[in-house]
């Protein structure tokens, strides 16, 4: 119920107004034989702003892609731009271009509570970190549950609290015993909490044992490369001491608190060491490339078009920092709250790659529930046979510029097009549109139409 209120309470935003044309068409038959329709995406008449773009090399792909950011760029909509290739030319005046790899120093949190009453949360971020990592990895039922309460212990040490929307902003911090000031935790902090279930699995000791236990192997690390190099290190060996009591304390402690065995049922959870290395080894190598720091890559708010140039990246690694983009940028959608039409538009190029028939995958969420929260979404793609029949026709809009011969048939078969029909289209002349609007002639012009296409 507090939920319903606090949505209520919010105000329709104003988005604001564009009308992008693709061209126009001669009608055939009908009422207006001979008449020529012009064909847009237009934010007032579109039944919504979501476009799939399809073209293969030399089709012109490129270029209408161009254009349409650039419309929607002058139109004042905040465009995120997708770029895995990195040869997207878009104009330099409206665009801020940023190339993600190892060697830069921003990147992305997919560890990140957002703070919204209605839509943020540790659970819900955990939840969605889990089915980011299932995507990647093959976990079973108990280490999905295990690393799902990892995450919320995590989330606890950290300050954010289930049952406490206040503490899930950085300004509260309901731990009067913390040390420094609260922060969101990111991947190398899942990391490390991963490595000490697997010290735990190793040998058979509780977590606060495993803690103690790594002090002990990093400064006997240290103390023996002081020693190869004849240094003393006085501080260090009685430092090493010092942790080998208490990790000794902490066997002591976790085996007389031991009354109820639930120290075992916890290392009962975690009960495959190989499917728990291979959690940390996937942990370790996104860590290792270079996009999970947590800091956020500082856009000019200036410049309407935010370029993401990920082709210095394994396209595995693209296809993490894409789901996690794409559902930190609905997160942040939804918080703002419903909108009259798009005010954001997610642009993804070479869309196939990332394309995934699953209910739950964040692009089939987008083309579903995006749309009331004035996100609008472009997926561009050398073909879209592949692509799961609910993004496709959830979609209002569509251009063909022409595909391979080889997927005439399936794209023929999924569109409900003539056979044959893709075989007319003229590259950079003509294309198959079609706009599904919102007003009286839906009917009309909800099919297929050849239409002589912009340049």
């Amino acid at each position: 119920m507090a939920e319903a209120r606090h949505q209520a309470e919010r105000s329709i935003r104003t988005s604001p107004r564009f009308r992008i044309p693709f061209g126009a068409a001669t009608m055939r038959t009908g009422a207006r034989a001979g008449q020529k329709i012009e064909f847009a995406l237009d934010s007032t008449t579109s039944m919504n702003g979501h476009l799939i773009l399809a073209g293969s090399s030399g089709s012109g792909k490129s270029h209408q892609l161009r254009r349409i950011v650039d419309a929607l760029g002058h139109a004042g909509v905040r465009v995120h731009l997708i770029d895995p290739h990195g040869d997207l030319q878009v104009s330099a005046g409206l665009t801020d271009s940023r190339v993600f790899s190892e060697a830069t120093q921003a990147g992305l949190n997919p560890l990140e509570v957002a703070s919204d009453p209605d839509h943020g949360g540790p659970r819900r971020a955990a939840v969605n970190f889990v089915s980011l990592m299932l995507r990647q990895a093959t976990l079973g039922e108990k280490q999905r549950s295990a690393l799902l309460r990892l995450l919320m212990d995590m989330y606890a040490r950290y300050g954010f609290e289930p049952g406490n929307a206040r503490s899930w902003s950085l300004d509260f911090d309901p731990r009067g015993w913390a040390k420094n000031p609260k922060r969101q935790p990111v991947l190398s902090d899942l990391k490390r909490d991963v490595h000490q279930k697997l010290v735990q699995l190793k040998i058979g000791v509780p977590g606060s044992a495993a803690r103690a236990l790594e002090e002990v192997c990093k400064l006997a690390k240290k103390h023996s490369t002081l020693k190869m190099r004849n240094i003393r290190g006085d501080d260090v060996e009685q430092a090493l001491a010092a942790a080998k009591e208490k990790f000794v304390e902490r066997i002591s402690e976790a085996v007389n608190r031991m009354e109820t065995g639930a120290e075992i049922e916890e290392l009962i959870a975690w009960d495959s060491f190989d499917v728990v290395k291979g959690l940390y080894d996937r942990l370790e190598s996104l860590e290792g490339s270079g996009l999970f720091k947590g800091e956020a890559p500082a856009f000019d708010v200036d410049r309407p078009v935010w370029r993401y140039n990920i082709s210095a990246i394994a396209r595995n690694e693209q296809q993490f920092f894409v789901e996690c983009l794409l559902g930190k940028l609905f997160a942040e959608a939804k918080a703002r709250g419903e909108a009259n039409g798009p005010d954001t538009a997610i642009v993804l190029d070479e869309a196939s790659a990332f394309i995934d028939s699953d209910d739950e995958h964040i692009l089939n969420i987008l083309f579903r529930e995006a749309r009331k929260f004035g996100v609008m979404v472009i997926l561009a793609a050398q073909e879209i046979s592949t692509f799961p029949q609910a993004i496709i026709s959830s979609a209002a809009s569509k251009m063909i510029l022409g595909v391979d011969e080889m997927y005439h048939a399936a794209l023929e078969r999924r569109l409900a097009l003539p056979k044959g029909k893709l075989r007319f289209i003229r590259p950079h002349r003509t294309a198959l549109v079609q706009s599904r609007r919102r007003s009286g002639d839906e009917v009309e012009l909800a099919g297929f139409f050849e239409v002589d296409v912009i340049g």
